[in-house]
């Protein structure tokens, strides 16, 4: 049984199989039969098919009596059930669906929404797929590649160019029918670079590498603006790769020992021969190491030096993350400030958008979570850092695993024997939940930070001794008085920390164990009112 929790761990349904969540939709199987459910854990799409895709782009491939077809998000069919394999049925581009009403000889293309509504028929050698609302289509072998729009009209008639790529960035790359040269297009078929290169190098970004009569530089291609001139002799038959596009739309390009960085937003160009190398950019930073002395430091996007180079390579690449960077055994802030220094033997990890220290020597390893300003917000054995938030990590006592917020605040209790990860607000189990975090306002402060869980064995023992024994004297009362004025401010100013547990956890562990001695149990309590 699989059972779909969302981040407050309700259950929103239970089923023999299921998916994740795509386009608000998840795959369930029930009975023996597949269908979907919202995010509210309502069946919208009927559990009446074999099997089922998960959906991409408002469709899904679904299987009954043996066959193939494709639903949209409402569950009607946009192609039946016919196709002997899944691969055989068309996926929407861009909301369009060519399917082949001809022959396998003779093919005409239906293109529907993915509402079913008939946009138009083409005749074509195979089917066309569109991207920035246009597509290329190939309908005779001697006749080259045209362009269409999604009401089938011809924006470029076939016979001129013999290849047109898809677009990106609002160009596509053209090859011409008679000369072979290439250039660049936009939407309306104008020519933006002359169709006169005889290559062109790198992934379909807007600055690729231009093969000219042996040489090369850079182009924009989406203004034909040469970015590195056209004048470096070519080596090896092509010209050397863009290092990288990264998310904050920079280009990096080494020739020789000249690098340029280029902002495809501002269309600003920066050149520099300090640098030895320079490496991706994340949250408006670049790592950058100097020619001379061989230290790290970080440029911004106007290619100004903005955090020094004063720190030493450490062995992997190093980006930013929300504020801070790891710098070998150091976190620091985009003002380049020491934030936190990590013992030698231990190690700052990356993985998956969170930052984490293991301590070494121990295994399960001891670890510390990172919040995006390198504050340690939750410490424990093992955290998986796989999906989003809350995210799973396990407790010491008895080895369950439980799910924490991103401020390290336990949103799940621990209860689980594995590990599962959250995905677009939902995660998956193979376990029944069995307890959900209680809302008293007493709250076993200090207890509750050490275990982990305001309910669990050890906390529902407290609260037994807290109610049926201090609470009957009045230095009891007075010293449950002292306790919750004192302990909330402890527990938030270091309740996270790994001596705050250390100091803690083996006294309350003695207790707890004598108390059950004498007979308190450790069985599910409710708080006294």
């Amino acid at each position: 049984m699989k059972y779909i929790i969302n981040t407050k761990g309700e259950v929103i349904f239970q089923a023999e199989n299921a998916g994740n969540f795509e386009d608000g939709l998840c795959p369930v199987q029930v009975n023996g039969k597949c269908g979907f459910i919202n995010t509210t854990g309502l069946v919208v799409i009927p559990c009446v098919y074999e099997t089922v895709g998960q959906f991409k782009n408002e469709c899904a491939i679904v299987k009954q009596g043996g066959k193939y077809g494709l639903i949209n998000k409402y569950g009607n069919l946009l192609i039946p059930c016919e196709k002997s394999n899944g691969d055989d049925v068309p996926l929407p581009h861009e909301g369009v669906i060519c399917i082949n009403i001809g022959t396998s000889e003779k093919k005409v293309f239906k293109c529907v929404d993915t509402n079913g509504n008939h946009l138009f028929t083409e005749a074509a050698l195979v089917p066309f797929e569109f991207s920035e609302g246009v597509a290329t289509i190939w309908s005779k072998y001697d006749k080259g590649t045209g362009l269409i729009n999604k009401s089938g009209e011809y924006i470029i008639p076939e016979g001129i160019y013999n290849h047109i790529s898809e677009f990106h960035y609002g160009v596509a790359e053209v090859s011409s029918e008679t000369t072979g040269k290439r250039g660049f297009i936009n939407h309306q078929g104008e020519v933006v670079v002359p169709i006169k290169f005889d290559y062109f190098s790198g992934d379909p970004f807007p600055v690729m590498g231009a093969i000219l009569s042996g040489k090369y530089g850079y182009i924009d291609v989406r203004t034909g603006k040469e970015i590195v001139p056209i004048q470096f002799d070519l080596k090896g038959g092509r010209c050397p790769d863009i290092r990288y596009l990264s998310t904050d739309d920079m280009v990096v390009i080494h020739i020789e020992d000249e690098v340029y960085i280029y902002n495809i937003k501002t269309y600003r160009l920066f050149k520099s021969s300090r640098y030895k190398e320079i490496y991706r950019y994340s949250e408006g930073l670049c790592c950058v190491r100097d020619k001379v002395s061989e230290k790290i430091g970080f440029i911004n996007t106007e290619g100004k030096l903005v955090i020094p180079c004063i720190f030493n390579k450490p062995s992997y690449t190093y980006e930013f993350h929300g504020n801070i960077c790891a710098m070998g055994n150091d976190v620091i802030d985009k003002q380049g400030n020491i934030l936190r220094k990590i013992p030698k033997g231990n190690k700052i990890r990356h993985k998956y958008g969170k930052y984490h220290i293991e301590y070494g020597g121990d295994y399960p390893p001891y670890e510390n979570l990172l919040d995006e300003n390198g504050n340690i917000i939750y410490s424990g054995v093992e955290i998986n850092t796989y999906g989003d938030f809350p995210i799973a990590v396990r407790r010491n006592s008895d080895g369950k695993w439980g799910f924490i917020d991103k401020c390290g605040k336990l949103v799940i209790p621990y209860q689980f024997n594995e590990s599962y990860s959250f995905y677009d607000g939902f995660a998956i189990l193979d376990e029944p939940i069995t307890k959900v975090l209680h809302n008293s306002n007493k709250g076993c402060y200090i207890a509750t930070a050490i275990y982990g869980s305001y309910d669990c064995p050890e906390v529902w023992t407290l609260r037994r001794y807290r109610d049926n024994v201090l609470d009957h004297t009045w230095y009891g009362r007075l010293f449950i008085r002292i306790y919750y004025s004192i302990s909330p401010t402890l527990v938030r100013w270091f309740g996270t920390t790994h001596w705050f547990r250390e100091l803690f956890y083996k006294p309350l562990n003695n207790w707890v164990a004598k108390l059950n001695k004498k007979g308190f149990k450790n069985t599910p309590y409710r708080d006294k009112d």
